[in-house]
């Protein structure tokens, strides 16, 4: 194969699909792209991967424009409360991050609550 055009919201990107074994998985795909115009610029060049196969190169590209969107939701969320380095890997590790989690959200309802005159938000009370 050749690069091929892929069109994902709007966009065009010229897409070079390799499907076959990747280190320890039996069959992959390695989606190399960049955005139509941009062969040979600095940065352009994107690599993505995907474990299934069945998947067309649209839909993983797709997929990946959602994946972004939570990732950088997640390194802010981890700045922001001090977590640049947790990660979730044992049982204790979640049980802490729900600990917090669960505080962060009463904290929102009390501060809803003295915003909205009483009510954690319209409707509700902070406090049964």
């Amino acid at each position: 194969g050749c690069f091929h055009p892929v069109t994902v919201k709007g966009r065009t990107y010229m897409v070079h699909r390799y499907e076959g074994p990747l280190n320890k998985i039996d069959n992959a795909v390695v989606l190399l792209s960049y955005p139509l115009g941009a062969f040979g610029k600095k940065n352009a060049l994107r690599v993505f991967l995907c474990s299934d196969v069945s998947l067309s190169d649209e839909t993983i590209l797709e997929y990946y424009t959602h994946r972004w969107s939570i990732e950088v939701l997640f390194r802010s969320h981890k700045r922001y409360l001090g977590l640049k380095t947790f990660m979730v890997r044992t049982v204790i590790a979640f049980d802490w991050l729900r600990n917090l989690v669960m505080v962060w959200i009463f904290c929102r309802a009390i501060s809803w609550a003295s915003v909205e005159g009483g009510g954690a938000w319209p409707g509700h009370s902070a406090f049964p």
